[in-house]
């Protein structure tokens, strides 16, 4: 959750924000409306114009509520990034990476924790996270070229950041 962060602490950066999440870039931000229908999992679709071209998101927010199964709601959000082809996906899906709904992602995707992170990969929760509930996913448009985990006291999760190259226009 983006709880207590603003735009004043992304100077120079387009921000936008939602009930929960946050979005900063280097140029103008579109936030759409949740993805996946049912309300357990906001899955929100997000441009960002950058010099390069678009590069498109989509931020996630699954609920903690264990008595809801994540399952079903996973499948359907898979299905939306084979639909969307987004560049980046991230978010607390609060289940973990080798769930079943995401051992197998669609084509051209991956962790970025597996191709390009180091260390321990568990998100959550903080001070002493034990497990990896917190995604980030990178599509074939971008290469990421560094991913890590760093705590934060502006939440119970850890931070994750994705280096990658953005897609060129025309791509």
């Amino acid at each position: 959750p983006a709880e207590g962060i603003g735009a004043s602490d992304f100077p120079g950066y387009h921000v936008e924000r939602t009930k929960d999440m946050l979005v900063a870039s280097r140029g103008p931000v579109r936030i759409g409306r949740s993805l996946v229908p049912g309300g357990a999992l906001d899955a929100l679709p997000v441009e960002c114009d950058l010099v390069t071209g678009t590069v498109k998101l989509i931020m996630a927010d699954m609920t903690s509520n264990i008595r809801i199964w994540r399952d079903p709601y996973l499948r359907s959000f898979l299905k939306v990034i084979e639909e969307l082809q987004p560049d980046v996906i991230v978010g607390d899906f609060n289940a973990p990476r080798r769930s079943l709904a995401f051992s197998e992602l669609p084509k051209g995707y991956e962790h970025a924790y597996d191709s390009c992170g180091s260390g321990v990969s568990y998100t959550w929760p903080v001070p002493v996270p034990f497990l990896a509930i917190d995604q980030c996913i990178h599509g074939p448009r971008v290469d990421a070229i560094r991913y890590e985990l760093q705590s934060t006291m502006l939440s119970d999760h850890r931070l994750q950041l994705l280096e990658f190259t953005p897609p060129q226009t025309g791509e």
